[in-house]
């Protein structure tokens, strides 16, 4: 198991690696080029049995975001040494997530951006990092608040659900190779309060 942690507020984070009877000494990740402490981090671990990937996405103080993965030994910057997006929708609300294609074991990367319908994915091959790229959502009333992503199981079809500043849920469904159109997937509710996906 390994646990990422905001190390007293630094930029750079903390990992430390249990191993089913002690807990590592902390080590400093320092690649992240993040330049403010992180205050929401996310881990994923890759569902297939021969993997022991971990993806991992991070949103410092400052709205920086981004990502790495663990490959069962190290750390990688997936080949992306520079901030994903500097500009986050917000740094005090989980507006990150991760999920992994259940058949194909790659990692999506999500979050909102400081354009109130704007929301951006990275896709992660265990290989190769694709460019950030734009999911619209014209019904938003504000920027990204609280998102989630899930896997629905044994496909690679994803759920993405987020709430923006002005309290309108709004969902968008992958289906393991393009997203479904505002058409297809409208505003849910207005004036949520609370809310979930399962995952």
């Amino acid at each position: 198991a390994i646990a990422v942690y905001n190390n007293a507020n630094a930029a750079d984070p903390a990992y430390r690696i249990w191993d089913g009877s002690s807990w590592s000494a902390p080590v400093v990740l320092s690649a992240p080029p993040t330049t403010g402490a992180p205050l929401w981090i996310e881990l994923e671990r890759n569902p297939q049995s021969a993997s022991n990937e971990i993806a991992m996405m991070l949103l410092d103080a400052n709205a920086d975001v981004y990502g790495m993965a663990w490959n069962g030994s190290s750390w990688s910057t997936m080949g992306t040494a520079a901030v994903w997006d500097a500009t986050a929708a917000i740094s005090t609300k989980k507006i990150i997530d991760i999920a992994y294609e259940q058949l194909s074991g790659r990692a999506m990367f999500i979050w909102g951006d400081s354009v109130a319908t704007d929301q951006y994915y990275r896709l992660w091959n265990g290989s190769t990092l694709t460019s950030a790229t734009l999911v619209d959502i014209p019904a938003s009333g504000g920027v990204a608040a609280w998102v989630r992503l899930t896997s629905r199981p044994n496909s690679n079809e994803l759920l993405y659900g987020v709430e923006d500043a002005a309290a309108d849920l709004n969902t968008r469904r992958w289906s393991g190779s393009a997203w479904d159109t505002a058409t297809d997937n409208s505003e849910k509710a207005g004036a949520v309060t609370l809310c979930g996906l399962p995952g």
